[in-house]
């Protein structure tokens, strides 16, 4: 009996010296990586942990946190048993520092309407003694006629005076109420939120001897990205184009970048990241053949500017500061205070990407100019966990990167660091960003790119001629598509979207009208004429094109015209007299590439004759 109660002892003395101890560590959130859409963080943190196991938790992070792309490593004297991942849902989550506050506003609110009401009843006394002595008896009392005059004044004087006093303290009462009704409103708003989930991550760590174990955690976040955006300037045609990189960061993550190293990445982790594959392509006659109507996602609506408004699905109120992303593309805006956006489309975009904290993201076709577009809120949770070492793990992008040094551009803010696939920006400064939806500018780089300038003009459709910026090299850059504004001799003169996606090795970027260079398309009608072949009639059309440089040094001018493409044997386009300029047989465009000396004109002729049968009728300009 003794032996076996001295086993016990001892048992119990070695599963409490290897039990393992519950610690909650305290982090910092040190580097983000934001991408396109979404962000990684990197969190790190210390403590002294015994021989033996530890479970260390970690607790507040941001719902946000996608369990998916967890990732904690830890120094070599500690080893990693596992991670696991919850949400957890307490009243804590509410926000009560505000509910407080509003509470407050609201009793001081029905303090200062009860002051109001007692007064306005004291006032209410005082007519009524007024009227209540309002019928003065001379022969009782001997009042004089003077006397009698003088109180009636009185009387006036007070009974107008209360009045228009309780007329005020009506209208402040009023004024109360409203703010009352506004505060309850807020108040009911925050005891009406749902619980806000908390994430919480708990990583069981081993070690042979007392130590400090350093963890260094990184996860994904969704709502959050960076949108990129230029400050073009020109001063004039002989100087370089001057490239303002920025960025505009945001996040709603419920977190506080605050003072943080940040990187910018033109990667996405929730875009496509494998290769599409080709399935057979069945093909059989018409009559067998199953059409699908397309629907209004899969109509791209073109190029233009898109505005409209982003409300609540519920009760219809303004989203500020959502986000409004064109699919595919790195093109994106937020909302003002009325939930509105304007945002500037690419060619061939055909959908936006809706999203804000809280509610359900959405794609929404672009199917007209003027846009309603309506949130649902409410998001759906998942829990996961994650067994195994995870103290080897590497950082998440790490293949294949290179420094580059930008020899020849001016002192910059961030070092871009090119990986296998994507691109990076990382800012020389910490930097803070708070977790308030509204976008941070951030200035990554300038440059300074030598540029040839021309003039385009399109006199049929356009009698402009605009100043045209052509950058040869423009890969290095590295620059990303995105919204410009345009600077012209310190002028701002509109916006544009600067497209490095084509794959010419040039890029144009255009800088607005000129309104000095001068340009006119008239048809000749005298040279114009109408005849008659046999059973075919000919139309010959003539037009003169005249150009005007009224500046004090030449200009060189590239010049678009057309004429009409025959896709038939019925009707024969000859075209007699081009001046010079290169006709595409295939699309019928016509250019002139040419130089004007200063302060003047130059002229082309452009003539084509068109023939077809005289029963037919075709259209012409």
């Amino acid at each position: 009996m003794k032996t076996c109660t001295t086993v016990l002892i001892l048992l119990f003395i070695f599963t409490n010296t290897h039990a393992q101890e519950k610690r909650e560590l305290k982090t910092e959130i040190t580097h983000v990586t934001v991408f396109s859409m979404g962000a990684q963080i990197h969190r790190s943190g210390s403590m002294d942990i015994a021989e033996g196991k530890t479970l260390i938790k970690l607790t507040g992070l941001t719902p946000d946190l996608d369990p998916k792309s967890l990732q904690v490593k830890a120094n070599d004297e500690v080893t990693i048993l596992s991670v696991a991942h919850e949400w957890n849902t307490s009243t804590n989550a509410h926000n009560n520092k505000t509910l407080d506050s509003l509470n407050h506003v609201y009793a001081q609110l029905e303090k200062a309407g009860d002051q109001l009401n007692m007064r306005s009843g004291v006032l209410d006394q005082k007519l009524q003694l007024l009227t209540l002595n309002g019928n003065l008896r001379s022969e009782a009392s001997g009042v004089t006629a003077m006397q009698l005059e003088s109180a009636l004044v009185l009387f006036e004087a007070t009974w107008m005076s209360a009045n228009q006093e309780k007329l005020v303290i009506g209208h402040q009462l009023d004024s109360l109420e409203k703010l009352k009704a506004e505060t309850g409103k807020q108040i009911n708003v925050i005891r009406g939120t749902p619980l806000v989930s908390k994430s919480e991550i708990e990583v069981l760590i081993i070690t042979d001897h007392s130590t400090t174990a350093q963890l260094e955690i990184s996860y994904i976040v969704k709502n959050a990205g960076w949108i990129p955006k230029y400050d073009i300037r020109a001063k004039d045609v002989s100087q370089p184009i001057v490239v303002m990189y920025k960025a505009e960061v945001y996040q709603q993550t419920g977190e506080v970048w605050k003072n943080v190293k940040l990187s910018l990445s033109s990667a996405s982790p929730y875009t496509r990241q494998t290769a599409p594959e080709l399935q057979t392509w069945k093909l059989t006659t018409l009559a067998n053949t199953t059409f699908r109507r397309i629907g209004p996602s899969e109509h791209a609506y073109g190029t233009g500017m898109v505005t409209g408004r982003v409300t609540d699905v519920e009760n219809g109120e303004p989203l500020i500061f959502a986000n409004v992303m064109v699919s595919g593309h790195t093109l994106g805006t937020q909302t003002d205070m009325n939930g509105d956006f304007s945002i500037l489309l690419p060619q061939g975009a055909s959908s936006l990407e809706v999203s804000y904290t809280g509610y359900t993201s959405q794609t929404v076709a672009i199917t007209k100019q003027l846009m309603s577009i309506r949130l649902k809120s409410g998001m759906q949770l998942e829990s996961v966990e994650i067994v195994g070492s995870r103290n080897r793990a590497t950082d998440y992008y790490a293949d294949g990167v290179r420094l580059n040094s930008m020899s020849k551009a001016p002192e910059q803010l961030t070092v871009i660091i090119e990986n296998q696939v994507s691109v990076e920006f990382e800012l020389k400064n910490l930097t803070t960003i708070l977790s308030d939806g509204k976008n941070s500018s951030l200035e990554v780089q300038t440059y300074e790119i030598p540029a040839a300038y021309h003039y385009e003009t399109a006199p049929k459709a356009d009698r402009g001629a605009y100043l045209i910026a052509t950058l040869t090299n423009w890969e290095k850059y590295y620059l990303i598509e995105g919204q410009a504004n345009l600077y012209f001799k310190n002028t701002y003169i509109g916006k544009t979207i600067l497209d490095p996606l084509n794959l010419s090795d040039t890029l144009e970027i255009s800088l607005g009208r000129d309104p000095e260079v001068l340009v006119e398309r008239i048809k000749e009608d005298e040279f114009t004429k109408k005849t008659f072949l046999g059973t075919n009639t000919i139309i010959e059309k003539n037009f003169k094109l005249t150009f005007r440089n009224k500046k004090q040094y030449p200009i060189r001018i590239q010049v678009f015209d057309q004429v009409p493409v025959s896709i038939n044997d019925v009707v024969d386009v000859t075209v007699t007299d081009l001046s010079g300029g290169i006709q595409d047989e295939r699309t019928g465009i016509i250019k002139w590439d040419f130089s004007i000396d200063p302060t003047s004109n130059k002229e082309l002729h452009m003539s084509y004759a068109v023939k077809y049968p005289s029963k037919e009728r075709v259209v012409l300009e």
